[in-house]
């Protein structure tokens, strides 16, 4: 999700480009039924040296106009291009949000570009739009009534507390009297579960019951997103969804949400942010102490700026 805006900027520079994508095997969906691709190459980084040389012998059969590598990786050296992005190019790193980045990694070897292009990368399909809005009209919700909100992280170091999330889901239906969608994976149900069998009115649970197209339709009916630091956050910020992130080991400054609407709550400490995977305190403090209230009110705080 984080790679798109400079797929945005090269459909838009050359809108008559043939273009392959080489991507894991996570991320093939998110280039699925996109009609300007000709060719999506899934690549396993895991795979045998035998596939991995047989992948680099057919890539080598196209000379291409220009080779974009935003994972650092020996493809562009391997490969034949008239242009092409460097390994070396990680030293703009630095400092930047990863979506500006990639794009300093662009302009390295294409100069005029256009940084508001349209973003049309995540093809959403009808199929799916068609399923949220039937769901929605199922549960009674009315679109841009409701907040999404996802307690689930990749690593159990982004996760907020479940008991927080409770006291700050109570506060929205009372105060604010919004609706809540919980989404996530499977793996939140427990979770999403405990949050909708202790407030049960205005809480509807669809963790583990949407594919990411299905996810994306939903978020753009939503008035906003809460999430902690995961890749919801992402597929948001490119959908351009408001949102509030809940960020603790995690850099906000790199990783953090991107729609032009968009609130980080964290606390300041000696130690965050650490972006380490493993916490050297007995307790995450980064977001054990990021306490429900102040996270309510930079909800409120986002909220005013819709």
């Amino acid at each position: 999700m984080l790679a798109l805006p400079v797929l945005d900027i090269l459909k838009d520079k050359y809108p008559d480009s043939r273009i392959t994508v080489l991507a894991s095997e996570r991320s093939e969906v998110i280039f699925n039924n996109d009609p300007s691709l000709e060719r999506v190459i899934i690549y396993n980084k895991a795979c045998s040296l035998a596939e991995k040389f047989k992948l680099i012998k057919d890539l080598r059969k196209d000379y291409f106009d220009l080779i974009v590598d935003l994972r650092n990786s020996a493809f562009p050296i391997l490969l034949r291009a008239k242009r092409k992005t460097t390994p070396l190019d990680h030293i703009l790193k630095k400092n930047r949000h990863i979506t500006n980045w990639h794009i300093a990694k662009l302009r390295r070897i294409i100069k005029e570009i256009n940084f508001n292009a349209k973003r049309q990368s995540f093809y959403v399909d009808k199929d799916s739009s068609r399923f949220i809005m039937d769901k929605l009209q199922e549960l009674g919700i009315k679109d841009g009534s409701f907040v999404a909100l996802a307690v689930g992280a990749r690593s159990y170091l982004k996760c907020w507390d479940k008991d927080k999330f409770l006291v700050l889901c109570r506060r929205i239906i009372e105060e604010l009297n919004l609706d809540l969608v919980l989404i996530g994976d499977a793996k939140d149900k427990p979770v999403c579960d405990y949050i909708q069998g202790s407030l049960k009115r205005k809480v509807f649970n669809l963790t583990g019951q949407t594919t990411l197209k299905q996810l994306a339709a939903l978020l753009l009916k939503s008035k906003l997103l809460i999430a902690n630091d995961s890749g919801i956050i992402h597929l948001a910020s490119y959908l351009n969804v408001p949102i509030l992130g809940l960020y603790g080991p995690t850099d906000y400054k790199k990783y953090g949400p991107w729609s032009v609407t968009n609130i980080v709550a964290r606390i300041n400490l000696d130690c965050a942010p650490c972006e380490k995977a493993h916490c050297r305190f007995d307790e995450v403090k980064c977001l054990t102490r990021l306490d429900s209230d102040f996270v309510f009110g930079k909800l409120n705080n986002l909220i005013n700026e819709l």
